[in-house]
């Protein structure tokens, strides 16, 4: 009886991802992302790279790559390869999906002058946001807590001298809440006749 011998073809490691694609994760937290070997022949001396989609420079050389406190300038496609003896892997990818509050910006130049008895026109825009859907609008007097409005446009109609002052607003959505931007204004007396 003759022994038998299974000799098994070396070749060049089949790796994947196994984060979720895309992987959503809040600005400011750390993301986490595993590459695993699904095979390889020989299964030994495997070396890894982390590169991110655009940029040739590697980021990362172990199998797992951590990014502490993840910012949205960091969102993008990610990929990894192993390399041993015989090749190196085809790149597994994953999408990393940044996460973060809204950014606004009033469309009204601070100090916003307007005449007495007009209407006071104010518009929020939200300039960035993940997720930018869902998104809810405050309008407050500075100094009161009162919701004044929870539209982009707040508009005060015809508008007195008393309801002069600075007006602040803010975007939320499901991550958090924008930092306030804030406009001055600055109601005008009708100019008596002569």
């Amino acid at each position: 009886m003759k022994n038998k011998f299974f000799v098994s073809n070396p070749d060049k490691p089949t790796i994947s991802v196994t984060t979720s694609s895309p992987y959503q994760i809040r600005e400011g937290d750390t993301a986490v992302i595993y590459c695993v070997v699904t095979d390889a022949n020989p299964n030994t001396m495997i070396t890894w790279s982390w590169t991110k989609t655009g940029d040739p420079a590697v980021l990362y050389t172990g199998q797992n790559y951590t990014i502490p406190n993840i910012q949205k300038g960091q969102r993008g496609t990610y990929q990894c390869t192993a390399t041993h003896s015989i090749g190196t892997s085809l790149p597994a990818t994953v999408q990393v999906d940044v996460q973060y509050k809204p950014i606004v910006h009033l469309n009204s130049s601070t100090p916003y002058h307007v005449t007495e008895h007009r209407d006071a026109v104010m518009i929020c825009s939200v300039i960035d946001a993940n997720p930018s859907t869902g998104i809810t609008w405050t309008w407050k007097k500075i100094g009161n807590s009162v919701i004044l409005s929870r539209e982009a446009t707040y508009t005060i109609p015809r508008i007195s001298r008393d309801q002069a002052g600075d007006y602040s607003c803010t975007a939320t959505n499901t991550i958090g809440i924008s930092t306030p931007v804030t406009v001055q204004v600055d109601v005008q007396s009708i100019p008596c006749p002569p």
